[in-house]
């Protein structure tokens, strides 16, 4: 069973750092995977949402599981959608958040090899999973994205007292 970092857990709120291909990243990736087949609802999972300070994360890219190692956004439509979007890190929480509806990304796959692909918002909403875990990545929750950056008193206590800081799903 997975355990992730929940609000206002400090490693939410760190920038992660580059990888390279060592055994430290090839443990993450294998821990990201593993707890994707746990939560099958999951559109996606940031390695910092694991405790990893490190720039990975998983999503599902035309319907197959994808690692994204070191990502970026090369460039963005002007166009934007919002949405409500929900998160592991922050349950019961839910926020609009604007997103583009296109973006141009460029990443390294499981085997270090670059890959750039169009994501667009449509049935899977690619384009929003890839910004809401790159998000993850720099230290963004959905709450500073939408723009509400701190839960009230009353939701901030009742998550730290059921959560402390991580939960299993």
């Amino acid at each position: 069973m997975p355990q992730i970092a929940c609000y206002p857990n400090k490693c939410l709120y760190q920038p992660c750092i580059e990888v390279v291909s060592n055994p430290a990243t090839a443990e993450c990736v294998d821990r990201l995977k593993s707890a994707v087949n746990v939560i099958q609802t999951c559109l996606g999972l940031a390695a910092n949402q694991l405790g990893e300070n490190l720039r990975i994360f998983i999503m599902k890219i035309s319907g197959t599981l994808t690692i994204v190692v070191n990502p970026r956004i090369i460039s963005a439509s002007e166009e934007m959608v919002v949405e409500r979007e929900y998160c592991l890190s922050l349950p019961d929480v839910s926020r609009l958040v604007e997103r583009h509806s296109r973006v141009h990304v460029a990443f390294e796959n499981e085997e270090f090899a670059t890959q750039e692909l169009p994501l667009s918002h449509g049935v899977f909403s690619e384009a929003r999973v890839f910004q809401h875990e790159l998000d993850h990545l720099d230290g963004i929750t959905i709450l500073e994205r939408a723009g509400q950056g701190l839960l009230s008193a009353n939701k901030l206590k009742a998550m730290t007292r059921k959560y402390r800081g991580w939960r299993y799903v």
